[in-house]
C-alpha cells in the first residue's frame, strides 16, 4: 500500500483527535465521578443501572413512606389504646370502691361525675384518627366511632347478633315515690299500708340490645315504611347430638318501661318481650332455661331513629341500613355488612362471623401488612351502655337518698308539725327508706358484678395492645430488612455507576500523557519535504 504524505497526515489527526476525546471523557468522569455519562458509553453498565435504580426507588417507597405510614399510624392506635386501659383501669378501681366501701352522698357525686367523664373520654379515645383518618373504623375512615353531634332524624334498620351468653339477670326498682308525690304528701295515704305506689323489687332474665328507644323493625331489605313489622324471632341452634333444635320461631310482643312498672316486671315463663324504651328483650324463666341449655344463636332485627352525641355508629358493628342516606337508589350503597354466616341447613346452625376491615399497607415486596384495630376488637358494644346504666343506679341511689333528706328535714320543721302530717311524712319516709335500701343494694350488687365485667373490657384492651405490639415487632422486622436491602442495593448501585476518585486522576494523567505526546509527535510528521533533497 502506497502511503502518501495526505494519509499520515488523517491518520495522525485522527489519533490526535482520539486522544483528546479520552482525555475528554476522562475529564468528564473526574467531574461526574460516574462511570458512565450516555447508554451507548456502556449498555451493560447502563442497563444495570436502570435496574438498580428501580429496585433502590421501590426500597425508598417502602422505608420512607409505607413503613413510616404504618409505624405513626400503629403509634397513634397504641397511644389511643394507652389512654384507653387508663380510662377502663380507673372504671375497675371505681367499681371496686362503689361495691365495697361504705358511701355518703358527697361519694355517690363523686363516682356519678368520674362515671360520666370516663364514658365521654373512652369514647373520644376511639374516634383518635391519623392524618384525618379515623384508626378504628375499618375502611369508613372517614367516619368517627361515635357520633359527633345530636342526629334527631337519623334512621336505621339495624341486625344484632345475639347469644344465650348474653343472657343475664337484672333487678328492677319500682313505684318509687318522686318528688311531686312529695310536694303533695298531704294527698297520699296516711299510713305505709294504705300507699297507691310501695316501692319494690324484681329480677328477670334479660339480653339488653345495642340501644334504647327502639321501634320494630319492618318486613324488608328495600324500603323502610309500609311494611309488617318483624315480631318473631328465629332461635336456631344444635342440640348435642347434632339434631335440629325446635325454637323457631318465638313470638314475642312489644312493651314499655311504663307498661312493666304496672304489670311489677312480671312475664309468662314462657314469654319473650321486647321493651322498645330501654332495649331490653326479656325472658321467661323456662324460655331463659331452654336457650341457656341449647346454647342458643340468634339475631334480633330493630328501628332506630335518633342519636345522641356520643352514640356509637351502628355501621361500625352490626350489619345495618342507614334510610337516612340518600333516596331509594341509594340504599344499597348504604347497608353495611359486618357478619356472614348464620346459615341453617336443617341439621346445624353456622354462627355468623365478623368480616375483618383490614387496611393493608405494601411494606415490602410481596408483603403486605394490616396495620389497623377495629373498634370491635378494642371498645365492646356494651361498654357505652354498661357505663350508662352504671350512671343512672347511682343517680337513683342519690335521688333516693335525697328524698329522705328532704321529707327528714320536712318532718321537722313547724310548718308539718301538725299530727297529720307527721304521720303522712312517716308513712313516706317509710316508704322511701324501703326505695334508698333498693337503690344501695342495686348499686352495691350491680358494683361488685362490673368489678369483674371491667375486668374482662381491661383483659380486651390488654390483648389488643398485644395484637398492636405483635403487629410492630412483625414491622420493626421487616424496617430491618428493608434497611438492609436498601443499603446493599445503594452499594451495588455505587459500584455499579460511581468511579473511584483516584482511579479517574490516574487515567487522565495517563489518558493526557498519551494525548501530549500525539501532539508533540505530530509536530515531527512533516519537518522535512522533497524541496529539502533538491
Amino acid at each position: 500500500m502506497r502511503i502518501t504524505n495526505n494519509v499520515i497526515m488523517r491518520n495522525t489527526k485522527t489519533n490526535i483527535n482520539g486522544n483528546k476525546i479520552n482525555v475528554n471523557e476522562k475529564n468528564n468522569q473526574m467531574s461526574s465521578q460516574k462511570k458512565i455519562d450516555r447508554p451507548s458509553d456502556d449498555p451493560v453498565i447502563a442497563v444495570r443501572a436502570l435496574r438498580l435504580r428501580s429496585n433502590l426507588s421501590e426500597l425508598k417507597q417502602y422505608l420512607k413512606t409505607n413503613i413510616e405510614e404504618a409505624e405513626s399510624w400503629m403509634n397513634i392506635t397504641d397511644t389511643a389504646l394507652y389512654n384507653m386501659r387508663g380510662i377502663m383501669n380507673d372504671m375497675h378501681t371505681l367499681c371496686d370502691h362503689a361495691a365495697n366501701d361504705t358511701l355518703n352522698q358527697d361519694d355517690r357525686n363523686q363516682i356519678l361525675a368520674q362515671l360520666r367523664q370516663n364514658q365521654e373520654q373512652i369514647f373520644a379515645e376511639g374516634n383518635a384518627d391519623y392524618a384525618g383518618r379515623t384508626v378504628f373504623t375499618g375502611w369508613k375512615t372517614d367516619t368517627t366511632l361515635t357520633f359527633s353531634m345530636d342526629k334527631a332524624n337519623e334512621h336505621y334498620t339495624i341486625t344484632q347478633p345475639l347469644s344465650y351468653a348474653d343472657l343475664e339477670e337484672e333487678a328492677y326498682n319500682y313505684n318509687t315515690v318522686s318528688n311531686e308525690d312529695i310536694m303533695n304528701f298531704r294527698t297520699k295515704a296516711a299510713t305505709i299500708s294504705q300507699l297507691t305506689e310501695q316501692p319494690a323489687s324484681a329480677t328477670l332474665n334479660r339480653i339488653r340490645l345495642a340501644y334504647d328507644n327502639l321501634s320494630l323493625a319492618a318486613d324488608t331489605t328495600t324500603d323502610p315504611t309500609g311494611q309488617t313489622p318483624i315480631t318473631t324471632l328465629e332461635i336456631k341452634y344444635a342440640q348435642a347430638d347434632g339434631t335440629a333444635g325446635s325454637l323457631s320461631p318465638i313470638a314475642y310482643t312489644t312493651t314499655t318501661t311504663a307498661a312493666m312498672e304496672a304489670a311489677g316486671y312480671t312475664i309468662g315463663a314462657n314469654d319473650c318481650v321486647f321493651n322498645t324504651d330501654t332495649g331490653e328483650l326479656y325472658f321467661g324463666e323456662t324460655l331463659s332455661d331452654t336457650l341457656k341449655q341449647e346454647q342458643a344463636q340468634f339475631t334480633f332485627t330493630y328501628d332506630k331513629t335518633g342519636f345522641e352525641k356520643g352514640d356509637l355508629t351502628p355501621e361500625n358493628y352490626f350489619n345495618c341500613t342507614n334510610w337516612s342516606k340518600g333516596d331509594a337508589s341509594d340504599w344499597d350503597r348504604y347497608t353495611y355488612t359486618h357478619y356472614e354466616g348464620g346459615t341453617w341447613d336443617g341439621t346445624t346452625y353456622t354462627t355468623p362471623e365478623w368480616i375483618h376491615e383490614d387496611i393493608n399497607y405494601t411494606v415490602a415486596t410481596n408483603q403486605e401488612m394490616a396495620i389497623n384495630l377495629e373498634a370491635k376488637d378494642v371498645l365492646d358494644q356494651n361498654l357505652d351502655r354498661d357505663i350508662s346504666a352504671l350512671a343512672d343506679i347511682v343517680q337513683a341511689s342519690i335521688d333516693a337518698h335525697n328524698k329522705l333528706d328532704r321529707l327528714t328535714a320536712m318532718q321537722k320543721q313547724d310548718a308539718y308539725s301538725s299530727p297529720e302530717d307527721q304521720t303522712r311524712l312517716a308513712a313516706m319516709i317509710e316508704a322511701v327508706s324501703k326505695e334508698v335500701d333498693y337503690a344501695d343494694d342495686k348499686m352495691r350488687d350491680v358494683f361488685t358484678h362490673y368489678v369483674g365485667k371491667m375486668q374482662g373490657y381491661l383483659t380486651t384492651m390488654d390483648l389488643a395492645r398485644t395484637d398492636l405490639g405483635s403487629l410492630g415487632q412483625r414491622l420493626d422486622l421487616t424496617k430491618n430488612r428493608v434497611e438492609s436491602q436498601y443499603t446493599t442495593v445503594d452499594k451495588l448501585k455505587a459500584e455499579n455507576e460511581d468511579e473511584d476518585l483516584s482511579d479517574i486522576v490516574i487515567d487522565y494523567q495517563a489518558a493526557y500523557l498519551a494525548y501530549q505526546a500525539s501532539l508533540q509527535a505530530a509536530a515531527k510528521v512533516q519537518q522535512q519535504t522533497l524541496l529539502d533533497y533538491i
